[in-house]
């Protein structure tokens, strides 16, 4: 069974209508970062790998010790750029019970 096969299998158990992407699919895919990524070559290779640590499977991964990433540094290293993009994630009242983000929600 492919890694693919096995998140198809764990949205669906989960409840999802459709499986989430990956932290790379998502920094590459047209459909979400990837036009303003150009297909994830604009993220310098040391915060791809830091996302892929820190996102390593397309489910929510909560750790009750990381309340907030701040992006810093030089010009031109992608702030403005995260900063920028509004994501919207939709989660349903049940979701929120069952991670545990009722305190996290404004």
């Amino acid at each position: 069974m492919s890694l693919k096969q096995v998140y198809d299998k764990a949205a669906k158990q989960l409840g999802y209508e459709k499986t989430p992407p990956t932290i790379k699919e998502f920094l590459e895919n047209p459909y979400y970062l990837g036009e303003e990524t150009n297909k994830g070559t604009k993220v310098f290779p040391y915060w791809k790998n830091k996302l892929e640590e820190w996102f390593p499977t397309p489910f929510y991964q909560y750790d009750p010790n990381v309340k907030m990433i701040i992006l810093s540094g030089a010009t031109g290293v992608g702030k403005c750029l995260a900063k920028e993009q509004e994501i919207e994630i939709e989660m349903s009242e049940e979701d929120i019970k069952r991670f545990g983000l009722e305190d996290y929600i404004v």
